[in-house]
């Protein structure tokens, strides 16, 4: 995976995620990607950047956006206004999920860079919350 930032759009992954977003109606890409991670006992790497950028996606629909969003996110967001508490409560699981065990999560170990992805997966909890 190219991955150039701690973000949730700074990988690959989550930006051709994101090119599948701009085509759907509704938040049920959102709910798919979000389930994923919680239906597993170690969700992989796609499985969890898919999330954290669905997370990201719902945090801006309970308007508190991160200021990097690119912009068809944000354009999405804008058509989209909807947004339940409990697809909130599933990201905030999905979050929990990827912060506690999963492959992302032993990635930013083995490169000694936990402490600062964790930091940034607070920042989308408080969000969230």
């Amino acid at each position: 995976m190219g991955t150039w930032g701690f973000a949730a759009f700074e990988n690959d992954v989550a930006l051709t995620w994101m090119s599948d977003l701009e085509d759907v109606e509704n938040l049920s890409v959102l709910d798919s990607s979000l389930q994923a991670v919680i239906n597993l006992p170690t969700p992989s790497e796609t499985e969890c950047c898919e999330a954290l950028a669905a997370a990201e996606v719902v945090a801006a629909l309970h308007k508190a956006p991160s200021t990097m969003l690119p912009n068809p996110v944000l354009d999405w967001v804008e058509k989209h206004p909807a947004l339940t508490d409990a697809l909130r409560e599933k990201a905030i699981d999905a979050l929990e999920v990827v912060m506690a065990d999963s492959e992302l999560r032993d990635i930013w170990v083995e490169e000694d860079d936990l402490d600062v992805w964790k930091e940034e997966l607070e920042d989308l909890l408080q969000r969230l919350k």
